[in-house]
């Protein structure tokens, strides 16, 4: 699906290079910001939430809408088998 490819791309190419450089992992649960009080203000972090959330958004979507399709075409199909 092109929508993943998309937002792995973006996490691959934009989130991680700024997780690596302002989080720091305590292990493989915990995360924590070097500087949160920095990190609140940081433009770049906040349009960087910004675009994540709207690329998941439009993912989600996209996942629900074709769900939804492919959910009626199994119904047509069961109703074309049980006639």
């Amino acid at each position: 699906m092109d929508e993943l490819k998309g937002e792995w791309e973006l996490h691959q190419s934009l989130v991680l290079p700024f997780i690596v450089q302002n989080i720091q992992y305590i292990n493989s649960d915990i995360a924590r910001p070097n500087n949160f009080n920095d990190l609140k203000t940081n433009n770049e972090f906040q349009n960087l939430m910004g675009l994540k959330m709207n690329t998941r958004k439009y993912t989600i979507l996209f996942a629900e809408t074709a769900q939804k399709i492919v959910d009626s075409l199994i119904s047509m199909i069961d109703r074309e088998l049980n006639k």
